[in-house]
């Protein structure tokens, strides 16, 4: 019995963290905030060592578009978008494509 309610400890925490996320803006938002790090670090450390290898065809670039949405939608509305521009990411895509978030 002892085991079964130590177990439903996380369950409630990740509850409680869920309720509280749902319960805040999208920009405040603890999902959002880990997701938003998750880009930075990706622009300021991946990004600039890849050089010529890999340009985005987008303007703003795809990451630039991914925090914007990300901050005023939140993760899952936000993180949608920014999927969905990387996927239409193609060479038949034009260089220099302007795309408003």
């Amino acid at each position: 019995m002892r085991i079964r309610l130590f177990a439903l400890v996380p369950v409630a925490l990740l509850v409680a963290v869920i309720a509280h996320d749902l319960s805040v803006p999208p920009a405040r938002e603890w999902g959002t905030g880990a997701a938003v790090g998750v880009v930075e670090t990706y622009r300021h450390f991946l990004s600039p060592r890849m050089g010529a290898v890999v340009t985005c065809r987008f303007k703003p670039t795809c990451s630039l578009y991914g925090l914007t949405v990300l901050r005023r939608d939140g993760l899952l509305s936000g993180g949608w978008k920014a999927v969905t521009r990387i996927a239409r990411c193609n060479p038949s895509t034009p260089a220099g494509t302007v795309e408003e978030p």
